[in-house]
């Protein structure tokens, strides 16, 4: 294929690839095919979904392989050649579920990422997603970031003290996990440098695995005042 051309371009990239399908091929077919083996083999799926190979790659290799190590099978082992012909194309079948699922879950994970980065970015308010110990794992321009990448930014470096103080929202955030519903601070009036602003500020918890809260930030001071007026009026 013209792409794993491209990416075998260069002797020194081929030496190395050589090198470790030597010791890939040596775990295969001698184990141990446990917890730590699993954990390698995932990780081929991410290195293939960063270096940009299609996962048919992963299929067309390792055919490959499968069919060299059946001739040489039936070159050494003629008399057990079907058992062990059939034992190569397990494990083969095996290695393949393990690396096809990580690739399919790192390709997943990064274009959800991706996403979610873009929807945060133009959302017209301030809006964070929090990991549990507070990290930022996205945040809208208006938070103060443009889309940090996940534990980039901690939430006190980039929200507002003054209105986090004001709003308590570390307690929003524990009451809104502890009640499994949002959590409001109501309409807080605060003075930031000589004004007076009127916030509010949500938290809503996820129970998700990886994003544990949604932090929603308001500035209703213009709001307030055009209904005040109206009032007025």
């Amino acid at each position: 294929f013209d792409g794993a051309r491209a990416f075998l371009y260069d002797a020194a990239r081929q030496a190395r690839l050589r090198a470790t399908l030597a010791v890939w091929l040596d775990e295969m077919l001698s184990g141990p095919w446990d917890a730590a083996w699993v954990e390698r083999r995932r990780r081929i799926g991410d290195v293939h979904v960063k270096v940009g190979l299609p996962s048919h790659y992963m299929f067309t290799a390792m055919n490959v392989v499968v069919d060299a190590c059946v001739e040489v099978a039936e070159e050494c082992c003629a008399d057990d050649r079907v058992a062990v012909g059939r034992a190569l194309r397990r494990v083969a079948d095996l290695e393949l579920a393990v690396m096809v699922g990580s690739y399919i879950d790192t390709r997943e994970r990064r274009e959800l990422d991706h996403l979610s980065h873009l929807l945060f970015a133009h959302l017209p308010t301030s809006v964070l997603l929090l990991d549990e110990h507070g990290r930022v794992l996205a945040a809208t321009l208006r938070a103060g970031l443009h889309t940090p990448a996940a534990g980039e930014a901690d939430r006190d470096a980039v929200l507002d003290k003054v209105r986090v103080d004001a709003v308590g929202l570390a307690g929003l955030i524990d009451a809104a996990h502890a009640s499994g519903v949002d959590q409001s601070s109501g309409h807080v009036e605060v003075v930031d440098k000589g004004q007076r602003r009127v916030v509010r500020a949500t938290a809503v918890p996820l129970g998700h695995l990886r994003a544990h809260t949604l932090v929603h930030l308001e500035d209703l001071t213009a709001t307030m005042s055009a209904e005040l007026r109206a009032q007025q009026a």
